[in-house]
């Protein structure tokens, strides 16, 4: 496996976070690429979703990205999912989106592969959220915005 650290500096307002992407423009078929968030503790997988958003500040390290290329990651199948360290989650059952979050004002939007947003809600309260989804079969991306980062689950539509 190959391991690439990436160097990130935000350059936003001193003390105030701001919203930020890395876009994997292009890559081979296959070979599997993860984007490792340190300050998170998450890996994101690119070759599945190419876009990852995050928050940062411009106290936070520089060192924070490294990029996994190849098949001995931590996040390979069989491997235990990392920590969710915004504590959100999401799953799809019966054409309803169920939407758990721990903070009071949470975002969602729900992406097609073509990268379309298809629905936008805001949430308000803590806990567990019922969304209807009516969308046609595929796979979706669902976008959780917390005050604490931002969050990427893939949800498949039967």
């Amino acid at each position: 496996a190959l391991e690439i650290p990436l160097g990130f500096i935000p350059n936003g307002p001193a003390g105030e976070s701001s919203s930020y992407y890395i876009e994997l423009d292009a890559s081979p078929a296959d070979l599997p690429l993860y984007l490792e968030d340190r300050l998170l503790e998450t890996f994101h997988p690119l070759d599945a979703n190419p876009v990852y958003h995050f928050t940062a500040r411009p106290s936070d390290p520089g060192l924070r990205f490294v990029l996994h290329a190849g098949k001995d990651l931590p996040t390979g199948i069989g491997d235990p999912a990392p920590s969710n360290t915004i504590k959100t989650s999401a799953w799809l059952y019966d054409q309803i989106l169920h939407v758990k979050t721990g903070h009071p004002s949470t975002v969602v939007e729900i992406f097609d592969q073509m990268g379309r947003v298809v629905k936008r809600e805001q949430l308000t309260g803590e806990g567990l959220h019922q969304l209807p989804f009516n969308e046609t079969s595929g796979v979706y991306f669902v976008r959780i915005i917390t005050g604490r980062g931002i969050e990427v689950i893939r949800i498949r539509s039967d």
